[in-house]
Parts: C-alpha cells; sequence; structure tokens
C-alpha cells in the first residue's frame, strides 16, 4: 500500500502535480471574508483520502 503524501500547505499546483494520476481528485474551494482580492495565493489548507480519492479544501491568500 503506498502511502499517500502529505501535501498540506503546498501550493495547489505543486500538490496536483506532487499527486499525480495515481489518485482521483476533488477540489473544494473557500476564502477568507478578510481576503482581498489581488491576493490570489492559492494553498491545500485541508486534505482528506478514502479509497484512492482525495479530497482537496484551497484557500487563496
Amino acid at each position: 500500500m503506498n502511502k499517500v503524501p502529505d501535501i498540506l500547505g503546498f501550493e495547489l499546483k505543486k500538490a496536483v502535480e506532487i499527486l499525480g494520476s495515481e489518485y482521483e481528485l476533488s477540489i473544494k474551494e473557500t476564502n477568507s471574508p478578510k481576503a482581498k482580492e489581488e491576493v490570489r495565493e492559492c494553498r491545500v489548507i485541508k486534505q482528506e483520502y478514502k479509497n484512492q480519492h482525495i479530497e482537496l479544501t484551497i484557500s487563496y491568500f
């Protein structure tokens, strides 16, 4: 059994590269109400793994 990579805190693009095509991915997006529109760095803030499926929750900073 392969160990699922810990990608918490990674930029979304890098996280997807690391996971590759080995897992089925879904992405949930969230935004802070205090975030400024011009700041758009996207990072993984949560990951959940179930049966070869990874759900990533991302947020913009």
